[in-house]
């Protein structure tokens, strides 16, 4: 099945932490809920002691409980990033493989929103030659940007969006998490707007229950709704 990249998005961030699998799963979530068929991926994933516990809840989000432990795909037992890991004795990194399941999965999915979560942050290490937007660059996916609405987050997202541009990735928007929807001229969320020609969003969820609810307004801005053709 051929991917269409505009109802793609690949969810990275300034870092980890930062609330990548919270708006995935309320995107997923929030797609489901108007009747549109989604698959949400984290292809790597480290930490897993002993569960891939953020790719648990992305395949549950979109009732797909097979692609948490999908063959091919990297767990790593350690809380580091994947080359840190390997180097510790670990899990070894091999992207081609990671790649290829990736692919594969994607293409085998069904219609719809393809949501592929990654691990850390855009410049995140996985071996000794690849990084987060390695990945990104071979699936040819736009990415989002998300940040935690917290003091040093201007510099971390400005770095993040750069490294996406110098690297030719399309970024679709920059998501905060935490950060008001109301406009405040000194907010983190209207400097980096005024500093960036991309939308810069926020995701309040209330809690983990409030998840869809937070990110249906974000499905227009992403581009993750479907056009309907002009009668």
């Amino acid at each position: 099945m051929s991917r269409d990249t505009k109802r793609q998005l690949f969810i990275s961030g300034t870092g980890t932490g930062v609330g990548k699998t919270w708006l995935t799963r309320g995107l997923a979530g929030a797609l489901r809920s108007q009747g549109g068929a989604v698959t949400a991926l984290k292809p790597i994933e480290t930490g897993c002691d002993p569960d891939p516990l953020d790719a648990i809840a992305l395949a549950d989000a979109c009732e797909r409980p097979e692609l948490a432990r999908w063959p091919g795909l990297h767990r790593a037992r350690l809380p580091l990033s994947p080359w840190a890991a390997t180097l510790r004795g670990d899990s070894p990194y091999e992207h081609e493989e990671v790649l290829s399941t990736t692919r594969a999965i994607l293409d085998d999915a069904p219609a719809g929103v393809h949501l592929i979560e990654g691990a850390g942050g855009v410049l995140v290490p996985l071996d000794e030659d690849h990084d987060i937007l390695d990945l990104v660059r071979a699936l040819r996916t736009p990415v989002v940007v998300v940040a935690a609405d917290i003091l040093g987050t201007l510099s971390h997202t400005l770095s993040a969006v750069e490294a996406c541009a110098h690297r030719g990735v399309q970024v679709r928007a920059v998501v905060m998490t935490g950060a008001s929807v109301e406009d405040d001229a000194g907010s983190n969320r209207a400097l980096l707007s005024r500093r960036l020609d991309v939308p810069v969003l926020a995701f309040t969820p209330r809690d983990d229950g409030d998840l869809a609810r937070a990110a249906e307004p974000l499905l227009a801005p992403l581009q993750l709704t479907r056009t309907r053709p002009a009668p």
